[in-house]
């Protein structure tokens, strides 16, 4: 299960002049490094403009010790109680059989599901399609089945976004292949809408960040946005600042929740459609899927350990390729088998 346990401080890089740490009641707390006292930052950088943090609804909280400071939306934490609200159970689904932590997840929903318009089935039909997506006219151009099948054909579906966490159907398919097989291309928008699939492919591509990261939710952040801007920000990464800073408000109103606080008004919390979010019975549908999902992510983990000891024998056998002791058994199934067990 990952599971992100508290930790002390530490960066990004070791170029970064922000340190972060996971403090015991679930908070990511961020300070300068050798500055501990001095307010981390007060606007962010994003596509090479500063955006203050005030005008991102966003603020600061000093630790009660001195050492550190809490990003967080200002007031109460009504979207994290929000997304919880709506998808809660899928999350925690998608969580337990995905063996991932769901305050990752909730922290990627809360801002991603701002906005999110639910359909009479309450999916989310959203589209983004981006510069290169085939006879794009304009940035509101949400694209249609057809363009969608020859964009796959193009750039195997990576120039549109879909569903409830935006997510191109190229790196959808790949993290989560159930939902989309025996489908052509140009249904996987009608799959991705879905807030369970949504979920569930982010879930599995977080387990996959999660193996190549440290123990570390921002660290695992990072490796998942990739490299987005041309040169290292503050936190010693080629990631957007905005994106990071987002991401750990959005991870401490979880935090905040979990602690107990309250939202403003409870009853304002509605749900934007009468479909609400999946019932419990609709949730048995991820079930399959995931089940799927996992093996597929062993499999990979097998033969990952698989070809590296078979790297190694090579190694070796180059050694004594001229002892007649020693055949070559390439790809025996009881190894394989033996390296399936150590995945799971």
């Amino acid at each position: 299960m990952l599971t992100f346990a508290p930790f002390r401080w530490r960066t990004l890089s070791p170029n970064a002049t922000l340190e972060h740490a996971l403090g015991g009641n679930g908070a990511l707390l961020v300070r300068m490094r050798g500055a501990p006292g001095r307010m981390p930052f007060d606007d962010v950088d994003t596509s090479g403009a500063r955006v203050a943090l005030a005008d991102l609804g966003l603020a600061w909280l000093r630790t009660r010790n001195g050492d550190g400071w809490m990003l967080h939306s200002e007031g109460p934490p009504d979207v994290a109680h929000d997304t919880l609200a709506r998808w809660g159970d899928a999350v925690a689904m998608a969580s337990a059989l995905l063996s991932v932590d769901e305050r990752f997840l909730v922290a990627l929903l809360a801002p991603a599901s701002q906005g999110a318009k639910l359909d009479a089935r309450g999916f989310v039909r959203r589209v983004l399609t981006l510069p290169g997506y085939p006879a794009r006219s304009h940035d509101d151009d949400a694209g249609d089945p057809l363009r969608d099948a020859e964009d796959w054909r193009a750039t195997g579906g990576m120039r549109s976004l879909h569903g409830l966490l935006p997510i191109p159907p190229g790196v959808a398919v790949k993290a989560f292949p159930g939902p989309f097989q025996r489908l052509s291309p140009s249904h996987y928008r009608d799959v991705l809408a879905d807030p369970i699939v949504s979920i569930g492919c982010t879930a599995s591509l977080l387990r996959a960040a999660a193996e190549r990261a440290p123990p570390d939710p921002l660290a695992v952040r990072s490796g998942m946005l990739g490299q987005t801007t041309g040169v290292a920000g503050m936190w010693g990464v080629p990631v957007d600042d905005l994106a990071l800073a987002s991401f750990v408000a959005a991870w401490n109103d979880d935090a905040r929740v979990r602690g107990g606080e309250a939202p403003s008004a409870p009853a304002a919390l509605a749900m934007p459609s009468e479909a609400g979010p999946p019932k419990h019975g609709e949730l048995l549908r991820f079930v399959p899927w995931a089940i799927a999902g996992v093996a597929v992510w062993h499999i990979a983990k097998a033969k990952l350990l698989y070809d590296q000891k078979r790297a190694a024998e090579r190694e070796s056998d180059e050694e004594l390729e001229d002892d007649p002791e020693h055949e070559d058994d390439d790809a025996s199934p009881a190894l394989l088998n033996q390296m399936l067990a150590q995945g799971s």
